[in-house]
């Protein structure tokens, strides 16, 4: 973790950061929100 050069020998450190889960976790309740207020204005 210290050294940058352990950051791209380990797939862990990268699969970490690089994570699209981490991000996603930020605020899923708004983009579910925002999908089902989307579908409904749809089928409305």
């Amino acid at each position: 973790r210290e050294c940058p050069d352990a950051a791209p020998d380990l797939p862990e450190d990268i699969d970490y950061p690089e994570n699209p889960e981490q991000p996603e976790e930020k605020e899923p309740e708004e983009e579910l929100y925002n999908f089902e207020d989307y579908a409904d204005n749809y089928e409305d």
